[in-house]
C-alpha cells in the first residue's frame, strides 16, 4: 500500500498505518492499517474498519489505538478525530473514542502511567485517554506545539511526565503532567528540522534542512542544556 505513516509492532505481528489510498483509487478503502509478520513479513490482514488515515499506532496490552483524523471537504486540513481501538488477539474493532468535541485532530501519540496523551497540532490542544477508567480530556496547550506528522517527535525526559517536543522556537520541554511549560527553547532552532533524543547520553541529534540551498543542510548533537 502506498503513503506508510505509522508502524508498531505487537508480538509477532507488524501493524503498518497508511496516510492516503492509491491514486484513481474509488470506494471505500480497507488498508489504511495493515497487519504482517514481522518476522517474514507476509502479509496477514487488514482492519477495514479503520477507515481514514492511520497516522499514528500505540500498543498496550496486545490492545492498538489508531489515531483517526476526519478529512474536510475542502484543503487539507483535518477535522473532529478519534482513536479506534483494536483486539490485535481477536484482530477486531473495539470501539471509537473521540476525545473531545472541540478538537480539530488526534495528534502524536505518549503514553505515561496508565494514560494516553496526544499532541494536536491542528487545534493546540493536549487530549488524554486513561485506558482503565475510560476517563478522557482536552485542554489547551500553553504553548505553540508542533509536533511532526512523521517519525518519532516526542520524547521522555524522566519518568515525570516531562518530554521534549519541537516548539514554536525549537525543541521545548513541557510537563504533561501539569500542562505547564518549563522551557519553550531547550535547544534554539528554525526553519525545517528533525530530531531524536538519546536518554542514555541525554543529547539531541538534529537534522536542519534549507531547501533553497541544500549545501546548508547540516547535523548538529546538542547536549540537554542546549549547548552543541
Amino acid at each position: 500500500a502506498p503513503s506508510t505513516k505509522s508502524l508498531a509492532i505487537s508480538d509477532s505481528y507488524l501493524l503498518v498505518g497508511n496516510w492516503y489510498e492509491p491514486w484513481g483509487h474509488i470506494g471505500p478503502y480497507t488498508n489504511h492499517l495493515r497487519v504482517f509478520n514481522k518476522n517474514d513479513l507476509s502479509y496477514i490482514d487488514s482492519i477495514p474498519t479503520i477507515s481514514h488515515p492511520a497516522t499514528d499506532i500505540f500498543i498496550h496490552e496486545n490492545i492498538a489505538y489508531i489515531a483517526q483524523n476526519n478529512t474536510k471537504s475542502s484543503g487539507w486540513g483535518d477535522t473532529l478525530g478519534f482513536v479506534s481501538v483494536l483486539d490485535l488477539n481477536l484482530m477486531q474493532w473495539i470501539r471509537n473514542d473521540t476525545l473531545s468535541q472541540q478538537g480539530a485532530d488526534i495528534g502524536r501519540f505518549y503514553y505515561h502511567d496508565s494514560t494516553l496523551y496526544a499532541f494536536n497540532a491542528e487545534s493546540q490542544t493536549i487530549s488524554s485517554l486513561h485506558l482503565y477508567t475510560g476517563d478522557k480530556e482536552t485542554i489547551p496547550s500553553v504553548t505553540s506545539i508542533y509536533p511532526k506528522s512523521y517519525g518519532p517527535t516526542i520524547f521522555e525526559k524522566n519518568n515525570l511526565g516531562q518530554v521534549f517536543i519541537p516548539c514554536s522556537t525549537g525543541i521545548g520541554l513541557y510537563d504533561i503532567l501539569n500542562n505547564n511549560l518549563i522551557d519553550s527553547q531547550v535547544v534554539s532552532l528554525s526553519g525545517a528540522y528533525a530530531f531524536t533524543y538519546d536518554s542514555n547520553l541525554e543529547r539531541f541529534a538534529v537534522t536542519m534542512i534549507d531547501y533553497l540551498d541544500q549545501s546548508n543542510n547540516r547535523g548538529v548533537v546538542y547536549d540537554n542544556q542546549g549547548d552543541s
